[in-house]
């Protein structure tokens, strides 16, 4: 080989050198960097599903609340207990007599079931009143209509009251 430069001989160190650089960083600082940059994201997206359990939780409450809101409720058959059971604690306390609380009748509108769900009750004015305000008051479903009637009884020839109410609840139906 000639004799070369002073000048020649540092370019080529520093071509060399760059190229060292280069070499070392596609080889082994690249991945270190990617994988540096998908820990980083990695570990934001585990902090934020590390609340997912509660907040699922926050939001299953608030959709039973705005299903209680809107007389929905999760089973079908779950109001005609419900409302068995609200009914027939009434008229114990009452002294109302629950003549029947028949099947609901239910019938479907697109993407709705509506329940139709009807209590026979037999008593005074004043309770039976005072039963149709607490069905209103009942927020599971919503009392549509009340009907009073009296029937004379054949056998003790007198006057009995019974009123029919009518609840209407309604749920969204789902595939």
């Amino acid at each position: 080989m000639k004799k070369l430069t002073w000048k020649f001989k540092n370019r080529l160190l520093l071509f060399t050198a760059i190229a060292l650089l280069w070499i070392v960083y596609s080889f082994s600082v690249r991945n270190t960097l990617e994988t540096r940059s998908t820990c980083i994201r990695l570990e934001k997206k585990i902090d934020s599903a590390s609340g997912a359990p509660q907040r699922q939780k926050i939001l299953e409450r608030e959709l039973q609340a705005f299903n209680l809101l809107l007389g929905q409720t999760d089973s079908v058959g779950g109001m005609h207990e419900h409302l068995l059971g609200v009914t027939s604690t009434w008229c114990l306390a009452k002294q109302l007599v629950l003549r029947e609380i028949p099947a609901p009748v239910r019938y479907t509108t697109r993407d709705w079931l509506v329940e139709t769900h009807t209590i026979v009750v037999e008593g005074n004015f004043t309770a039976l009143l005072r039963f149709a305000e607490h069905l209103e008051q009942e927020k599971s479903c919503r009392l549509v209509s009340t009907d009073f009637k009296t029937i004379r009884d054949p056998k003790t020839k007198r006057l009995i009251l019974t009123a029919t109410y009518y609840l209407q609840n309604i749920l969204t139906e789902t595939p």
